[in-house]
């Protein structure tokens, strides 16, 4: 793995956590998406799913 793809990677590690954690909201998740590259609407929407996976699991972890 390139020292890009590690970056690219850590970015998008970043805005998932921020948006699992609430930090930033869907439009701030896919405005980040996008500055990243990632902007057709099935790449969005895989990264969604993934993000919403990340949040529920915190809110569990953070329920009690």
């Amino acid at each position: 793995m390139t020292s890009s793809d590690v970056l690219f990677t850590d970015q998008i590690d970043k805005l998932v956590s921020d948006y699992g954690e609430c930090k930033i909201d869907t439009d701030a998740y896919i405005a980040g998406l996008k500055q990243l590259g990632i902007s057709t609407i099935f790449e969005i929407h895989d990264y969604i799913e993934k993000a919403e996976e990340a949040r529920y699991e915190y809110k569990l972890d953070n329920a009690g």
